[in-house]
This record gives C-alpha cells, structure tokens and sequence, in this order.
C-alpha cells in the first residue's frame, strides 16, 4: 500500500508544479520605428517572462525578461513592417499568450514639393529690383 501511494505522489508532483506556474494575464504589444514594444502582467509567484516574436509561423527572435511588482516590459528590434506575433509565458512553463503586433499609425509629413518658397523667393527680389529700378528712372 504505502509503495502504491508513493507511486501516485511521484506521478502528480509534476501535475502540480505545472498547475502552480503563474500565468501572464495582460500582454500587448505594439510596432514603431522598426522595434516591437511590449508590456504584460503576470499572476504573482513569477521572477521571468520568456516572450517570443513570430512573423507569420516562423519564430524570429525570443528574450526573457525580469518581472516587478508583477509586471514586465521589453522589446524586440525588427527589420520591416509586417504582420507579427508574440508569444510569452511564465519563464518557468504554464500557459502561453499570445498578442498581435498592431502597427502604430505614424503620420508622415507629406514632401512639398511644389517649390512655394522658390516663388516667394523670386516674387521678393523680383519686387526688390523693380522698386530699385524704378527709383533710377525717377531721378
């Protein structure tokens, strides 16, 4: 009897150890200037964060990171603007999150290229030289 409940205790320990992982409970992530930003929370009981950053299904960078006062943040450096996903959990295993990359709208100050300072430019001196041209025929 005592060897069959020793068994039982072998087998459910890693049940519980897994069961007792804390989990990341808020995760977002954002892409600006070609780097990924991220911040979560996790539940309490966690030291580290192992996040990963997918582009499509093809993993392209991981990194953990130290959680305080239940929180974490961090980033990824990437070389385009696409499509992402990060993928992060408690360091030591448990549940995974999973959160879309959104990219963050920069607004782009559009090239005029209409020369409007050429024009003033020429209209000024234009004026410039007619009034000086003008006061010789006076004289």
């Amino acid at each position: 009897m005592k060897k069959i409940v020793l068994l039982l205790v072998l087998l459910l320990t890693p049940l519980t150890v897994l069961a007792a992982n804390p989990k990341v409970t808020k995760l977002s992530a954002q892409l600006e200037d070609n780097v990924v930003t991220y911040q979560g929370e996790m539940e309490s009981g966690s030291y580290a964060v192992m996040c990963k950053l997918y582009s499509g299904e093809v993993e392209i960078d991981m990194k953990s990171v130290s959680v305080s006062n239940k929180k974490f943040e961090g980033t990824f450096k990437v070389t385009e603007k696409a499509d992402y996903k990060l993928s992060c959990a408690n360091w030591e295993g448990g549940e995974i999150l999973s959160s879309d990359v959104k990219i963050v709208n920069v607004v782009e100050v559009p090239n005029t290229n209409d020369n409007v300072m050429g024009y003033v430019t020429l209209g000024s001196i234009s004026f410039i030289g007619l009034i000086v041209f003008l006061k010789k025929e006076v004289r």
